[in-house]
């Protein structure tokens, strides 16, 4: 399940940074039925919500 979690939002960051799609889309893209449990998760793993996330990584952008 841990694997299946970080596969989840490794995804989610790559798609938050290279993509424009909403947040809302990109949790129900990488298998959360609700933007609460994505967030909740995201945070936990990566210590920002998504769009704190997207915001400090948007130089990133192309990079990957």
């Amino acid at each position: 399940q841990r694997y299946i979690i970080m596969c989840r939002i490794n995804q989610a960051r790559y798609l938050l940074v290279e993509t424009e799609k909403s947040i809302y889309e990109i949790a129900h893209e990488v298998g959360y039925e609700s933007y609460a449990a994505f967030s909740k998760i995201f945070i936990r793993e990566a210590n920002l919500t998504p769009s704190d996330y997207r915001k400090h990584n948007a130089h990133k952008k192309g990079k990957n």
